[in-house]
């Protein structure tokens, strides 16, 4: 009976741990987290996954930013094809549900950064504009954001 269940269960977790390990994050961070420099300086990260399909998709992020700061926000990436759309948003009023558009890029290995002024501190929503997969074949990856910031 358990020698069933050990067959049944034991390549899922192995299939889902593969999948997840795509994805070295503390291998992409000390990559990628030397090439913020002067002024800038590494104000932490945030890990997201996207699954690139024959649908488009939005996934959601968010950071927290202070007035009066610029950042300049460095996307790492596990490797894929696609140009990966961006929109930052915040809330114009704390009390108010609509979100307003702050700045949009577009993401890919040769424009992975961009840098973005911030006018009032809070939480920025930034939305990712998956699109339909670039291979025949659907897949994960994982998409990272460093954050790193200067004063005005």
């Amino acid at each position: 009976m358990y020698k069933h269940i050990f067959s049944i269960f034991l390549p899922l977790f192995f299939a889902t741990f593969s999948a997840s390990a795509q994805c070295k994050i503390a291998e992409i961070v000390k990559n990628n987290k030397p090439k913020i420099t002067s002024p800038f300086l590494f104000d932490g990260f945030t890990t997201n996954y996207l699954q690139f399909n024959q649908q488009t998709k939005t996934v959601q992020s968010e950071f927290i930013a202070l007035k009066g700061q610029k950042y300049k926000l460095h996307f790492c990436s596990s490797g894929f094809e696609e140009t990966v759309s961006i929109t930052i948003k915040t809330k114009e009023h704390p009390k108010k549900e609509e979100l307003i558009v702050v700045s949009t890029a577009s993401i890919g290995g040769a424009n992975p950064t961009f840098t973005i002024d911030i006018e009032k501190h809070g939480t920025y929503i930034i939305e990712f504009s998956v699109p339909v997969s670039a291979i025949e074949i659907d897949h994960k990856e994982c998409i990272m954001l460093l954050n790193s910031y200067s004063t005005k």
